[in-house]
């Protein structure tokens, strides 16, 4: 078990209400390779047993806990200086330096652009296929309406046909068409 004591006062306190003045957080070790977190507060109950949460801790304080930098005692670092090749200076250099966890970041940026390109291209694509169907849809409409037109016009000429043919029957013999109205 390797237990690690914070403190948790002032004014970068982390969640003083939950944690009080010192976040005490337990990691445990099983012969099988398993491990877990106790995350306590600084009456040592136990806050959480998540990952999340102690993220959530390193965070708060800006702790890197996977930066070499902050392990390294004078002793290691002289020996470090001392016996390892230019590459090996490099990659701690960078590992140190967060440059690595910012080139990730940028490489995530930038499929995520690449991405969102992709995205675009392909709406404008669908963007100017739509505007042709609309095209054709505003032709076949005004189509339409002149059929509807011409259709009214046809319905009208018929009606007046209709009506001349009454007008027509009554001037040949008006008799008749009295007689047959009654």
């Amino acid at each position: 078990m390797l237990s690690v004591r914070l403190k948790n006062q002032g004014s970068s306190a982390y969640k003083p209400e939950i944690y009080g003045k010192s976040i005490i957080i337990e990691r445990h070790f099983s012969k099988s390779g398993a491990s877990g977190f106790k995350i306590k507060n600084a009456k040592e109950k136990i806050v959480s047993t998540r990952k999340s949460y102690l993220e959530d801790i390193t965070d708060a304080f800006a702790l890197q806990l996977d930066n070499p930098m902050n392990v390294l005692t004078q002793d290691m670092a002289r020996q470090f200086l001392n016996h390892s090749s230019p590459q090996d200076k490099y990659k701690f250099f960078v590992k140190g330096t967060q440059l690595e966890a910012l080139d990730h970041d940028y490489r995530l940026l930038q499929e995520s652009i690449d991405q969102i390109e992709s995205h675009i291209s392909t709406r404008r694509e669908d963007k100017d296929n739509y505007l042709k169907i609309y095209e054709e849809a505003q032709k076949r409409l005004e189509r339409a309406e002149n059929l509807r037109g011409i259709q009214e016009k046809i319905n009208k000429y018929r009606r007046q046909m209709a009506w001349s043919q009454v007008i027509a029957e009554e001037r040949v013999s008006p008799q008749a068409s009295l007689a047959s109205f009654y």
